[in-house]
Formats: structure tokens, C-alpha cells, sequence
């Protein structure tokens, strides 16, 4: 298992992502929505791995849905920041 940490600017959206093979045997994907576009988002599917999106304080948190509405996007209300940095 190969552990990756991650938080918006501000540090007030942190995640941890667990995948079960190295991180440089992943081809991550990027969606070509405006949203994911402008943040530069991209993503990538372990069905063994696991998420956890931890938030400090839940009231600057805010959520966007885009596209297809399937999803929704996290943005941090402090920093503005709508993605983790590795």
C-alpha cells in the first residue's frame, strides 16, 4: 500500500489517499470540463485504494456541481482552492 497526503493551500481540506500499487504505475485521467480544466484536475480509479477528505473547519467549505452533475467539487472558501496539492 503506498500512501499520498494532500491539502488545499490553507491546509483547511486535507485527504489522504491510499493506492495499492506505486503512484508512477497509475495513468491518471483528466476531465476536459471547464471546472476540471481550470483547476487542473485530473483522477484515477484503485477499486482497492481508499479516500479520506478530512475538512477542520466545515463552515468555509462550499460545494460545486458541474457538468453532468455526477460530481461534486470540494473548494476551500479561504484559499479558494478547489484541488489538494500533492
Amino acid at each position: 500500500m503506498h500512501m499520498l497526503n494532500g491539502s488545499c493551500h490553507c491546509g483547511n481540506v486535507s485527504i489522504e489517499l491510499t493506492l495499492t500499487g506505486a503512484p508512477e504505475h497509475y495513468a491518471p485521467r483528466a476531465c476536459d470540463c471547464d471546472f476540471c480544466t481550470k483547476h487542473g484536475a485530473s483522477y484515477l480509479s484503485d477499486p482497492n485504494g481508499s479516500l479520506i477528505i478530512s475538512v477542520a473547519e466545515q463552515e468555509q467549505l462550499q460545494t460545486y456541481r458541474q457538468g453532468s452533475k455526477i460530481a461534486d467539487m470540494l473548494i476551500c472558501c479561504t484559499c479558494g482552492d478547489g484541488r489538494a496539492t500533492w
